[in-house]
């Protein structure tokens, strides 16, 4: 059985044309699950005209009291969906027809847990839209710095939503899809469908709308980050560690006992210190994994020069925490 599981808020402007989208698969879904966090929009009446009109297939629910936001509200919709595979999906996107019968395959055929696609941005009203059409690295000490796997790209085993552990502080502050991603990635479970299924809209309003400037692989962004980690080193190892151990305590609590996992745990523990002396052993655990930590793997010199400054350039990724 397939659930879709779908959250809502405030998207009436953009969701009739997703909920098209599902149900032109060609494989049709054998559940929708629909949960609104409080839209004060037409969200709702769209849903539940929605219900009405395919009653047995769509289950609608409406959060009550304080919203709980994207992840919670994630989280909560998972709970309820009755399927052994979950593709979760975002209000405003578009997906390919296919999408759901070759995830499904490639689920089946690889045995893993979790199955992502390429996901393209477009945009409708001015905002900015860039595809990076490099290869994703979905490897675990690349998806500890920077998970590479939208949410709305993911069709997953329910098992794998049954391996979280139930009171690790990370599920309260980090995205649900990374979590989801890094926790498929530590028992290397990833199926991937190297393709595009499905057509992120970005628009300003959106959730997760940033501005492209800083996304392209230049030599100018890089010299940007360069500097701009080298200037907030200290304030973002400070406000940074525990984050990084959060992770470390995820790992531990998970069912995989590898060395890639211990080396994993290593590396974010690492990872929360400060100092010269941690630095190089940073840079040493980095260069044995120099080919999973950056987007593109690399060879040769290049690899070997950005995995020793990768534990500086990595900060890149935690400049939320001061911007």
């Amino acid at each position: 059985m397939l659930s879709v599981v779908l959250c809502t808020y405030n998207g009436a402007r953009y969701l009739p044309a997703q909920l098209k989208s599902i149900m032109a698969q060609t494989r049709p879904v054998d559940e929708i699950v629909i949960q609104d966090d409080g839209s004060t929009d037409g969200t709702v009446q769209i849903c539940q005209d929605f219900a009405d009109k395919h009653p047995g297939l769509v289950r609608f629910f409406v959060n009550q009291g304080k919203p709980l936001g994207p992840s919670k509200n994630f989280y909560s919709a998972m709970a309820k969906a009755q399927g052994n595979l979950l593709a979760l999906c975002d209000q405003d996107d578009l997906w390919e027809p296919d999408k759901l019968r070759l995830q499904e395959a490639a689920l089946q055929t690889s045995g893993k847990l979790l199955c992502t696609c390429r996901s393209k941005p477009f945009a409708e009203d001015g905002a900015e839209a860039y595809y990076d059409a490099r290869r994703p690295n979905y490897t675990l000490m690349r998806m500890l710095h920077c998970a590479e796997i939208p949410g709305h790209t993911i069709l997953m085993r329910r098992e794998l939503l049954e391996l979280l552990p139930k009171d690790v502080a990370i599920l309260s502050h980090r995205m649900y899809d990374i979590v989801l991603s890094v926790v498929a990635a530590a028992g290397e479970r990833i199926a991937v469908v190297d393709q595009v299924l499905v057509h992120q809209r970005r628009y300003t309003q959106a959730a997760t709308y940033t501005s492209i400037d800083g996304q392209r692989a230049t030599a100018t962004n890089a010299r940007k980050i360069l500097f701009w980690c080298l200037k907030h080193y200290g304030t973002i190892k400070r406000l940074g560690a525990e984050g990084y151990l959060d992770w470390a305590e995820l790992l531990r609590a998970l069912p995989y006992r590898t060395k890639r996992t211990a080396d994993a745990i290593c590396l974010m523990e690492l990872q929360s210190r400060s100092g010269f002396l941690n630095y190089l052993l940073t840079a040493r655990l980095c260069l044995r994994y120099r080919y999973e930590i950056c987007h593109t793997p690399g060879r040769g010199l290049a690899a070997i020069v950005r995995a020793i400054f990768f534990p500086l350039t990595s900060l890149w990724y935690k400049r939320g925490l001061i911007m």
